[in-house]
């Protein structure tokens, strides 16, 4: 399995792990089991043990339709990727632009704890 999801209630924060090579259709099956499941809690994609770099740009960018239509749902929240590689890194920085302003925040790490930091940080 791609990905494993927890949720951390005293941090109200939802964890997607990834490991090995990721697909947009993993990362949709994602998507809708947060926005299903998790709506209005923070989340956190570990991505420092999977690969999302050898999918094809135009196929992350497919996912972008379904964050939009259900953005509302995590108005208020937070969304932070956390990854290793440069590659990945690049990838969900991409995403993130081409997405346009939503209802929620969105950053990218290379720390986790960083990462963590960031959701628990009220403004």
């Amino acid at each position: 399995m791609p990905f494993t999801t927890d949720y951390e209630a005293e941090r109200n924060i939802v964890f997607h792990r990834g490991t090995g090579n990721i697909t947009a259709e993993e990362i949709l099956a994602q998507l809708k089991l947060l926005f299903r499941e998790y709506p209005g809690k923070n989340s956190i994609w570990d991505l420092r043990n999977a690969v999302i770099a050898k999918m094809p740009a135009a196929e992350l960018l497919e996912t972008i339709p379904v964050v939009k239509e259900n953005a509302e749902r995590r108005k208020g929240g937070k969304t932070a990727w956390v990854t290793s590689c440069p590659s990945d890194f690049g990838l969900c920085r991409m995403a993130e632009m081409r997405s346009g302003p939503l209802p929620y925040q969105r950053r990218v790490f290379k720390n986790m704890q960083e990462a963590i930091d960031w959701t628990q940080q009220t403004e």
